[in-house]
């Protein structure tokens, strides 16, 4: 049974659905429980995968029902995804009751950085608690070397439990929808001959460093360079970011805001170049995906992209919170591109089938049904999977 928050459109989100279709694939029983199961996610989701809504609609409230599920069904294995939904299995599956079968966890989020916009009790609450609560699971899976020095370093958790996967990434659903027509007007290659088209995709919150873009994009300007911005994605920042855009100048001819995009890899495929001005990122899927697109990418140093990208090996990097520094790595990126077929390749490591493989061994191993024979043949499997 994987726990997920919701079925709404989110990079982590959609981890999770393609965890649910690979396992559903390679013959496992799936459940996904979600305190709602409404989504626009839901419709990606393989036939073969049970949804149960617990129908309270929020994480906070999901703790009876939960409980309720794990009674009726104590053979499940359980994976949850998401720090607070986390939280809350633990407390339902390891502390009120025990459930008989193994409980993992996934920890996406980095805890160090990136957070400063967060209420600071709330923050310490949540550290203590999973401090307390994921000693009990039976594996932590981390979906890179900075989230799992993170949760030894200050959850006091190393390998074993935690074990280090990355994020599977569907690439073949992203070059499908690479190939779909083009998605606006400024993509097009009259246009890109005309004004460079630079990208920006996730969710518009603070920890995703969308200001320093705008920033770096008006400095581009200033400076004299044709430059415009499409930003894919919608959050609580965005009446923030559209205030900025009016302050720097930046008016609808050179930056526009295109909401949440259920295909943002035909953006990707057009692009110039995709940039990652994050504080702090556990993973990188966009990056990935737009790698697979063989677009060129640019990210701030904010964790798990500078493994991704070999500490600029296969793009440029800029300091998180420094505009300039970014507008800079944004010139030096077009001035001297890396090779598409290069990049695609670095994406390929991350391959869905790839690290399904790996999730479904490691799996396999705490239910005593390894198809690879021993704990050690999967460990080995999933130590080349993460190299």
């Amino acid at each position: 049974m994987l726990v997920i928050p919701s079925l709404t459109m989110g990079g982590a989100e959609r981890v999770i659905v393609t965890l649910a279709n690979g396992l559903a694939q390679r013959d496992w029983r799936v459940s996904l429980a979600s305190p709602s199961g409404i989504g626009a996610l839901r419709d990606e989701l393989s036939p073969a995968v049970e949804v149960v809504d617990l129908g309270v609609g929020r994480v906070g409230r999901s703790l009876v029902p939960l409980i309720r599920f794990l009674t009726r069904h104590p053979r499940a294995l359980v994976f949850s995804a998401m720090t607070h939904m986390n939280v809350v299995t633990l407390l339902a599956a390891r502390l009120i009751r025990r459930h008989p079968a193994p409980v993992c966890v996934q920890e996406v989020a980095l805890f160090s950085r990136g957070r400063e916009a967060d209420p600071p009790v709330r923050g310490r609450l949540a550290r203590a608690l999973m401090r307390a609560l994921y000693r009990r699971a039976d594996t932590v899976f981390c979906i890179s070397r900075s989230v799992a020095a993170e949760v030894a370093d200050q959850l006091g958790i190393a390998a074993p439990p935690a074990l280090t996967i990355p994020n599977p990434v569907d690439l073949a659903a992203v070059r499908r929808g690479a190939a779909a027509p083009l998605p606006h007007p400024w993509l097009a290659e009259s246009a890109r001959a005309q004004a460079t088209a630079l990208l920006g995709v996730g969710r518009l919150a603070p920890e995703k460093g969308f200001e320093v873009l705008l920033r770096a994009l008006a400095s581009l300007r200033r400076e004299g360079g044709s430059h415009r911005l499409l930003l894919v994605g919608d959050g609580p920042q965005r009446p923030a970011l559209e205030a900025l855009a009016g302050r720097l100048g930046l008016n609808s001819e050179v930056l526009q805001f295109v909401g949440t995009q259920a295909n943002p890899w035909t953006y990707m495929a057009h692009a110039d170049a995709l940039v990652v001005p994050s504080h702090a990122e556990g993973f990188g899927l966009v990056l990935v995906e737009a790698m697979a697109c063989g677009t060129q990418v640019i990210s701030t140093r904010c964790g798990a992209p500078e493994e991704i990208l070999e500490d600029g090996r296969w793009g440029q990097m800029a300091a998180p919170g420094d505009s300039n520094e970014l507008a800079f790595a944004v010139r030096r990126a077009l001035a001297a591109p890396r090779d598409p077929s290069d990049l695609r390749a670095v994406a390929a490591r991350y391959d869905a089938e790839t690290v399904l493989d790996s999730y479904a061994a490691s799996l396999s191993s705490l239910t005593g049904e390894s198809p690879a024979g021993s704990a050690a043949g999967d460990r080995e499997l999933l130590r080349r999977s993460v190299q």
